[in-house]
């Protein structure tokens, strides 16, 4: 007969032979894998809206009064005749008003339902401050429609050419947004000539966003602003990209880091227990394989590449897990907003697999203590 260590399937038989075992501890580790990426979804999903917004195209460089340094919390408005001052200056391509507040959203059919959104009112139908993407329909045109985002519609009830109440005035859904989401709220455009309807002073702007003209750099342009009127701030797209991601976290960005890093140590806990109680289970076989004249490094190496294939095969199942929840969610209820990057499974799955390996690893120091005579233990 020739011995084990000539016959390497007979070590990977005895090490697949409990598959109930392995296949548990796979789903365990898929399970963590996906509730860590479930966590660091959250925060992502939260600054999608904002970043995509504010970051189109064409905004290159936002003006606002002095004082106010992101969309969220401005509270400053700016004169409507600022925006003719500012297409003067040179290096300005393009300069689009915007008017920013916030509105009470209600269907007629559910008046008991109802939303407060973060109205943004543009020249329609193509000005700078526009929805980023359109899902369905068309941008609105005129002062009588409105694009809501789809986590809006989809709380609202609402759909295409149904009649939306804003602070209780009427407007046609021309067509519902994507990416406008921020989770606690909903981006809402309409034309800039709405204002007057929605109670807001005619006259005045909260933003004027400036597109430069080619070759000008927007930190130049911002130089520029700044020395043509000293009661304004002028602010580069990336900054105010930065600005805008700093505000909307900030009161959820400690508790996410909080619980993501608490989720990610209970996770890596849990995966070393599965895989270790793993190793353990398979002590009768490892002792057969022992009694046959296995070697205990070839035996110790298959150990460990077996515990590596589960942890792998169940970060890769949690991985994929994560983007079919987030499409799930997205299509079926689209409130709840998740963005899982493939990046942060790249650094996950590694730390499991590693954490993974070294908790099978630790029942290997005992190897030379497996007694052979367990092998015949009834």
């Amino acid at each position: 007969m020739r011995k084990a260590e000539d016959c390497p399937t007979l070590v990977r038989r005895a090490l697949a032979a409990r598959p109930i075992r392995a296949t548990v501890t796979s789903i365990g580790v898929a399970g963590c894998v996906l509730l860590v990426l479930i966590l660091y979804s959250v925060s992502h999903g939260l600054t999608t809206g904002v970043r995509s917004f504010v970051s189109q195209e064409g905004a290159d460089v936002w003006v606002a009064p002095r004082g106010s340094d992101n969309l969220i919390r401005n509270s400053g408005l700016l004169p409507v005749q600022t925006v003719n001052s500012l297409e003067s200056l040179p290096g300005v391509l393009r300069a689009d008003p915007i008017l920013r507040g916030f509105v009470t959203a209600a269907m007629n059919s559910d008046p008991d339902t109802k939303l407060n959104l973060l109205a943004i009112a543009y020249r329609t139908p193509d000005g700078l401050g526009r929805p980023p993407s359109m899902r369905r329909g068309e941008r609105p045109i005129g002062p009588e429609e409105v694009a809501i985002d789809r986590a809006t519609a989809w709380r609202l009830g609402a759909d295409l050419s149904d009649t939306v109440q804003l602070n209780g005035v009427p407007f046609r859904v021309a067509g519902i947004s994507d990416r406008t989401n921020l989770i606690a709220t909903q981006f809402l455009f309409v034309d800039l000539a709405a204002a007057p309807r929605l109670g807001v002073l005619p006259g005045a702007v909260s933003f004027v966003v400036v597109e430069t003209d080619s070759g000008v750099r927007p930190g130049v342009l911002a130089g520029r602003v700044a020395a043509f009127d000293s009661s304004l701030i002028a602010i580069p797209r990336q900054t105010f990209v930065d600005n805008n991601l700093r505000e909307v976290a900030s009161g959820f960005r400690p508790m996410q880091r909080l619980l993501s890093f608490v989720g990610f140590l209970i996770s890596i806990l849990f995966v070393a227990l599965l895989v270790h109680a793993s190793v353990e289970d398979r002590r009768r076989e490892i002792a057969i394989l022992l009694a046959i004249g296995t070697s205990a490094p070839r035996v110790a190496l298959a150990i460990l590449l077996n515990a590596g294939a589960l942890v792998l095969a169940g970060g890769l199942t949690g991985g994929l897990a994560a983007l079919f929840l987030a499409g799930a969610l997205r299509r079926w209820i689209p409130g709840l907003e998740l963005a899982p990057r493939v990046l942060d499974a790249a650094l996950l799955i590694p730390a499991f697999l590693i954490v993974g390996v070294a908790a099978a690893a630790i029942p290997l120091l005992r190897l030379r203590s497996v007694n052979p005579v367990e092998a015949f233990r009834p």
